[in-house]
């Protein structure tokens, strides 16, 4: 029987501390944390990497990643325009 007592108080002696850490201690570093600076992105029309919105190239509604990718679609409207014509 002192070995059940035993195990009863040391039951309770655990639940205690575990109560007392999970009310007063920091939450774990695995813990989502709240988003202090949110950066709106947007994704290139050409390859589909996302940039920020303050750094993306404009033209039209379409944004791009660099100048490359922009002068890149419009030679490719301007054939696509050609051959149209043709």
């Amino acid at each position: 029987m002192p070995i059940f007592r035993f195990l009863i108080i040391g039951l309770a002696v655990w639940l205690a501390i575990a109560l007392i850490r999970r009310l007063y201690l920091k939450p774990r570093a695995g813990a989502p944390r709240p988003l202090e600076h949110y950066v709106e992105t947007v994704a290139c029309r050409h390859c589909r990497v996302h940039v920020p919105r303050e750094q993306a190239l404009v033209q039209g509604k379409h944004f791009y990643c660099c100048p490359q990718h922009r002068d890149t679609r419009r030679v490719t409207k301007d054939r696509q325009n050609r051959n149209r014509k043709a």
